[in-house]
């Protein structure tokens, strides 16, 4: 068993069917380097990130999204979306994130949403739709 990894979950009050009265895990929310911070000092979940920006407003146009947190109080949400996307899709979306965002980030955040061609995968080979560089992730 590994300890020390960072991921983040939800403890379960139900019991093992084994009988062991040991705490049983409900579900991992991600990596504790996923998790944003706001201004205030709250966490935003990456799970929450990826339902809000992928599902709530994909709407079909958003082919990848990578949310990064650059500083304690700076964000930017880069989209990669269909290139046969028209400007005036992109400007509707940048609109809606920036209203849902910042009522999530709170006040005194900056949120950057710019629009890319291409998001490549991280050193690691996978595609990271959460990244907190202010924290080290």
């Amino acid at each position: 068993i590994r300890y020390e990894i960072g991921d983040i979950g939800t403890l379960s009050n139900k019991s093992c069917p084994c009988g062991l009265p040991l705490p049983l895990l409900e579900s991992v929310e991600g990596r504790i380097t996923e998790f944003i911070t706001t201004p205030a000092g709250g966490y935003v979940s990456p799970v929450y990130l990826r339902h809000l920006v992928g599902v709530v407003h994909g709407d079909g146009a958003i082919q990848r999204f990578q949310f990064v947190q650059k500083s304690a109080a700076t964000y930017a949400l880069a989209l990669q979306l269909e290139p046969s996307c028209p400007a005036h899709v992109f400007e509707k979306l940048t609109y809606l994130l920036r209203r849902d965002l910042e009522r999530v980030l709170g006040t005194g955040a900056t949120l950057a949403i710019t629009r890319q061609a291409r998001l490549p995968e991280s050193e690691s080979g996978k595609f990271l739709y959460v990244r907190n560089h202010y924290h080290g992730g």
